[in-house]
């Protein structure tokens, strides 16, 4: 079932629905599964993916209503908790510039330097 998620862009242009749909429909946190139905058809988005779709943008008794009729539909969390891992899996490890913590190890002296550090000198 999410093979034709497997694709980076694929994946990509699914979660980039998000910002078409505020675009067209405004701000919310969840969206109909008309209007989520409506950006996957102008992208055509294989009838078979439209679950994935639904689960992420419409809220979850929308997604039931949606897949109530329709033969081995999966399940509303087992599809939510592909795509977290799918965009865990994609994401950059974070590098950082971490500095090393200067040494305390100690640097030897010659002995003529060490006495002259503590105020020892020759006689």
């Amino acid at each position: 079932m999410f093979k034709w998620l497997t694709k980076k862009s694929s994946l990509n242009t699914i979660i980039g629905f998000r910002r078409e749909l505020v675009q067209r429909y405004g701000q919310s946190s969840v969206f109909t599964p008309e209007q989520v139905l409506a950006i996957c058809d102008q992208h055509k988005v294989p009838q078979k993916y439209l679950f994935f779709a639904i689960a992420l943008y419409c809220s979850e008794d929308d997604y039931i209503a949606f897949a109530k009729d329709k033969p081995n539909s999966p399940d509303y969390d087992e599809i939510r908790n592909k795509v977290i891992a799918d965009i865990m899996k994609r994401a950059e490890p974070v590098v950082t510039n971490k500095v090393e913590p200067k040494s305390s190890a100690h640097n030897p002296q010659s002995n003529e330097s060490a006495a002259s550090s503590y105020g020892l000198g020759a006689d």
